[in-house]
């Protein structure tokens, strides 16, 4: 396999009907019989943009998920949201996501308004290796290795300031389990402590208060 960074595809090859290639913008020729084409990066904010609401890398929101138009609500792919669990705002492309910003709202539109503070989670499945992520791995400074990467069975613990920030793991749906809980409140666990694979995670999500 090879990545070829610093470039863009300027021409996609083809013969008889069926791809045979690509050209990129460094003068380079590909083979290939299949191409992907991964779009859809930048967030299309046009109708705010048109309604004036603020917009900035998608449509900006508070914590309740309120754009600078008190009266209309923005969610999912699209909106720009502080978090506790990043440095800065973000935005998330994800279906949990745009799920629990939906109950988030429709609990504030009933009268329960609360901050919107989930944890944030992903998944993706690829072949025979399932992806999941807990947590938002941004401005990390230290992660430990749980599991061997050789075994495709292992998770990355994330921590930035002594604190867990997300767990990247793959095939080992207990460590992402756990994840969720502990970065639902005070983690409370160490670097050491995660990457010693007899340290019992599980026992250590369930001495934490309940939420």
């Amino acid at each position: 396999a090879e990545v070829a960074l610093g470039t863009g595809v300027t021409r996609i090859l083809g013969a008889g009907g069926r791809v045979t290639g690509v050209e990129t913008a460094d003068g380079r020729h590909i083979p290939a019989d299949l191409v992907l084409i991964c779009i859809g990066v930048i967030p299309n904010a046009r109708l705010a943009s048109d309604a004036g609401l603020a917009v900035d890398d998608g449509v900006v929101v508070d914590e309740y998920l309120v754009t600078s138009d008190p009266a209309i609500s923005a969610i999912g792919d699209c909106a720009n949201f502080p978090t506790p669990f990043a440095p800065g705002r973000v935005r998330l492309e994800s279906v949990q996501n745009a799920i629990d910003q939906g109950r988030c709202v429709a609990d504030r539109l009933a009268g329960r308004p609360v901050p919107y503070q989930k944890v944030p989670w992903f998944w993706s499945d690829q072949g025979d290796l399932k992806l999941q992520i807990a947590g938002i791995t941004i401005g990390h400074d230290t992660s430990v290795l749980r599991g061997d990467p050789a075994d495709r069975n292992f998770s990355v613990f994330c921590f930035r300031g002594g604190r867990l920030i997300g767990v990247e793991s793959v095939n080992r749906t207990a460590d992402h389990v756990i994840a969720r809980r502990l970065l639902a409140g005070d983690p409370a666990l160490s670097p050491e402590q995660a990457a010693d694979e007899s340290y019992d995670l599980r026992a250590h999500a369930r001495r934490l208060p309940s939420r």
